[in-house]
């Protein structure tokens, strides 16, 4: 949300500066009616696109690619710290909240009285007009086809036929659609002064627009401008109309004298598109996307259709050994109440991947632990309190993506480059003489979260295809009598495989591992010159 209010504030910053300094004194008012609307628009989606950059896939190579040795966790019940409930996050979005309800009451009300003034009131229908006569003194002012008029001056005559048309511009023109847009943007980012800036410029235009109109029909300046000042009024209560305000008519004179050849017109125009062009450049998402890689599919397809042709060896149970030394890691869980991740991990196989369903029924089922699975982890940004307070090194140890580090380092860091945190409190027991504090937390950017989260199972199953590789060469040169480290690793590797996508398996470059082959000792050959030349 930071981000996004940044990119946003940047480019409608832009834009407005563009304006004030080429456009807004320029005799060309319904380009800048457009470019105004346009502006907050673009503003409001450049920073939610996305811009595609397709590159070149790369294919690992376990000969120089970094091996993922994960640390094994410990789990154990821990002391849950309860975060204070309101923190300066909380606070700041109660107030944004309420100031949501405030914007947004006082259109509605200001919407609701325009259509009491509208019900209330005679009307007289001209031509494609409605006008409104009021009994109470006001000013001319517009709400879409609807003119309001004082009734006692209408019926005299003593409205000049030059503010008539004034108000007609803009009713024909549509101008009150300009303002409920803005109106609408300013109950969202009430908070915003560019958008206060960019509604007066907006309905500032408005007035630019309906004077030009009238001086077309081929009225004098003067006579004109003096007319303006009988009109004009310098209150605020006509926020959803259009109405002669007295504020803007030195400006409004200025521009009436302005001349605007067709050929600035065209170079103002040509000139937006490079500054657009520069904003979606800077301000769009980036993502990069390696392109299709058809041979690819065809070798993963080779490859199983290969392996196919072996006569394998499918285990439809664990065996002895596999089934005591989960009896074994389940008794010594109940004693220590500790549970250690390796050791976890070689369980949840044998239960869940290796016994059969008589097996799994005749021993006692594996206990839960939390977060096994971290590609399920959702990105997290800690509140901006919270991400103060870890600035103090006497109560907080800190570690960024995987490493530790001091605490100043925050100093050079913003909230919005956290996209993920967990942390806990540590026991007096614990704690060590480099780690002494009270609190530990594990931060991480986007590029630490992809890799240590995100892409987690994608380094495991490259990890344990290695592992598996060298296993399953050594197994088929040896004696072949004891396959159990083998199973569970062949288990675990196709646990894994079927969790990717299709377009994981293409971008990672990701073969289903081989299965155990039969003990034929030809075949045995023929497999072993296989791995030999396989890739893990």
């Amino acid at each position: 949300m930071e981000t996004y209010l940044l990119k946003f504030s940047a480019c409608l910053f832009v834009f407005w500066l563009v304006y004030v300094l080429l456009l807004e004194r320029q005799k060309m008012h319904q380009l800048k009616r457009f470019y105004l609307l346009g502006s907050v628009i673009l503003a409001l989606v450049i920073p939610l696109l996305t811009i595609t950059y397709y590159i070149e896939p790369i294919v690992p190579d376990f000969e120089v690619a970094q091996t993922f040795i994960p640390i094994e966790p410990i789990y154990e019940v821990m002391e849950e710290v309860t975060p204070p409930f309101w923190n300066l996050e909380k606070i700041l979005w109660l107030i944004y909240g309420i100031g949501v309800l405030v914007f947004f009451g006082r259109f509605v009300i200001n919407l609701f009285k325009m259509f009491k003034r509208i019900a209330g009131h005679e009307k007289v229908l001209e031509r494609s007009f409605i006008y409104v006569l009021l009994e109470e003194l006001r000013i001319p002012h517009s709400f879409f086809k609807y003119i309001f008029f004082n009734q006692s001056k209408y019926q005299t005559n003593a409205i000049p036929k030059e503010v008539i048309l004034h108000e007609e511009t803009h009713a024909k023109q549509l101008h009150s659609i300009d303002i409920i847009i803005i109106e609408l943007l300013q109950i969202v980012f009430w908070f915003h002064p560019l958008v206060y800036i960019l509604k007066h410029h907006i309905k500032l235009n408005h007035e630019f627009l309906a004077d030009q109109a009238v001086l077309q029909e081929g009225i004098d300046t003067k006579t004109y401008q003096n007319i303006l000042l009988q009109f004009s009024s310098n209150t605020d209560e006509y926020q959803l109309s259009s109405a002669i305000n007295y504020s803007s008519i030195k400006k409004r004179f200025t521009v009436m004298k302005t001349q605007t050849s067709k050929t600035k017109i065209w170079i103002s125009s040509l000139l937006l598109l490079p500054i657009i062009t520069i904003l979606y450049y800077s301000f769009a998402e980036k993502e990069y996307v390696e392109k299709d890689n058809t041979d690819l599919v065809q070798q993963i397809k080779d490859e199983l259709d290969e392996a196919d042709k072996l006569e394998m060896i499918y285990v439809e149970e664990a065996s002895e050994k596999l089934m005591q030394e989960y009896r074994d890691f389940i008794e010594t869980v109940e004693k220590t109440k500790l549970i250690r991740g390796n050791k976890y991990e070689r369980a949840y196989t044998i239960y869940y991947d290796l016994m059969s369903n008589e097996q799994r029924a005749s021993v006692k089922p594996l206990p839960k632990v939390p977060n096994i699975n971290l590609t399920d982890i959702n990105t997290k940004r800690p509140p901006v309190s919270e991400f103060n307070s870890w600035k103090d090194p006497s109560e907080y140890a800190l570690w960024l993506n995987g490493e530790s580090i001091p605490n100043s380092k925050l100093n050079n860091l913003s909230v919005t480059d956290i996209v993920y945190y967990s942390g806990s409190f540590v026991h007096k027991n614990a704690r060590s003489n480099k780690f002494p504090q009270s609190y530990q937390y594990h931060l991480y950017t986007k590029v630490g979260f992809e890799k240590t989260y995100i892409e987690s199972d994608i380094k495991k199953y490259n990890a344990l295809t290695k592992q598996y590789s060298i296993a399953l060469n050594n197994y088929l040169q040896g004696l072949k009598i004891e396959s159990s480290d083998l199973q569970i690793l062949k288990a675990r590797l196709d646990r894994l495989y079927k969790s990717f996508t299709k377009e994981e398996l293409k971008k990672h470059d990701i073969l289903s591992a081989q299965p155990i082959p039969s003990e034929n000792k030809e075949q045995v050959k023929a497999y072993i010159k296989k791995i030999k030349n396989m890739k893990p």
